[in-house]
């Protein structure tokens, strides 16, 4: 249910890709690249309407980001607008940080999230992990 955003080459392959190693929180999870990259990254768009209220949680890992704007955003309309939730400061985390950001503002029928490269950097990667998208009917799982 996610979508490559800037590539389409499959979650296997370029700069944004499903791994397998040391920054994952376990097993396999994303990687966004951050070096000489801009304008990628994965979103997912959700029917939310009727809930009252819908959380995103997962766990990130910075390894040698530097100079990359790379954020957490989130649009009620499809992915017209986006709102910034977090972005991710330079630097490297011993382990991956949990992460909780309340989405109930942005309830909607067509709710998207998306975590993307604004800016190039010059070295560095982000990790997520264990995504998941919780509302007060069901959890969405997010295939990370």
């Amino acid at each position: 249910a996610w979508t490559e955003l800037g590539e389409s080459n499959g979650p296997t392959k370029g700069k944004v890709r499903v791994v397998s190693n040391g920054n994952c929180a376990a097993g396999n999870c994303l990687r966004l690249n951050a070096k000489n990259q801009a304008n990628r990254g994965a979103s997912r768009t959700m029917d939310l309407s009727g809930a009252t209220y819908a959380t995103l949680r997962f766990d990130a890992d910075r390894a040698n980001l530097s100079g990359a704007d790379v954020r957490v955003e989130v649009s009620a309309d499809g992915g017209n607008t986006w709102t910034t939730l977090h972005s991710f400061a330079d630097g490297s985390d011993s382990h991956a940080q949990a992460m909780t950001f309340d989405l109930s503002p942005y309830i909607s029928a067509d709710t998207a999230v998306r975590l993307y490269n604004h800016r190039s950097g010059s070295s560095g990667s982000v990790h997520v992990d264990n995504i998941v998208i919780e509302n007060d009917s069901h959890g969405l799982g997010g295939g990370y």
